[in-house]
């Protein structure tokens, strides 16, 4: 596997088809807690920059979802840490960032957070 432009850690990543995955925030030597978000595409094993989240984040989840009505695959960022624990979330829609809602009770976040 080829290395990022810059090392990452404390990120997510998430498999949107069998070709690309995404990876998402994290922290780097630059930032506590990152915007950045870069593809992978498994067969050419290059990384190339995706769009920047809206809001920087480390510890965070991120998953693949199928909206029901227009099938389309939506990709979710929830939670994590900024310096704050967050309970934002976004979603990938046409290739840019946008605010969501989060309609569950409020968990219990780890003590290191």
């Amino acid at each position: 596997m080829p290395d990022l432009p810059t090392g990452v850690r404390n990120h997510a990543m998430t498999k949107i088809n069998g070709t690309v995955s995404l990876l998402s925030g994290g922290e780097t030597n630059a930032n506590s807690a990152s915007a950045k978000t870069w593809y992978y595409n498994h067969d050419t094993e290059a990384f190339t920059s995706g769009p920047d989240l809206l809001e920087g984040r480390r510890y965070h989840g991120s998953a693949l979802n199928v909206d029901k009505v227009t099938k389309s695959k939506i990709v979710v960022v929830t939670g994590g840490y900024n310096g704050n624990r967050m309970d934002s979330t976004e979603l990938l829609i046409n290739g840019q960032w946008q605010t969501g809602t989060i309609q569950c009770r409020k968990q219990k976040y780890f003590d290191f957070l």
